[in-house]
């Protein structure tokens, strides 16, 4: 989705760049995004505009060392993620 240097910026321990609502929505696809929104009971764009300002400190989190968590760990992280969401 041309959103590497993006991802790559969350994981590294420099500066997170930002991502777009439209970024999100792109990458997620509109079915995924519009579930996320259901369960959370939020508007669609209103899910996409948090997941906007979430994603990159998240993902920075997880990622403390500049190096993405193994992938056992990655479920359980993502879980904990959904929760917040509903």
């Amino acid at each position: 989705q041309g959103l590497g240097n993006t991802l790559q910026s969350w994981l590294s321990t420099g500066q997170n760049l930002p991502i777009s609502a439209s970024q999100v929505q792109k990458v997620l696809g509109d079915s995924t995004l519009t579930d996320m929104a259901k369960k959370a009971g939020i508007s669609t764009p209103d899910a996409a505009n948090a997941l906007s300002t979430l994603l990159p400190q998240v993902i920075d989190k997880i990622s403390p060392d500049g190096n993405a968590p193994a992938a056992n760990n990655l479920g359980s992280l993502l879980g904990s993620v959904g929760k917040l969401l509903g």
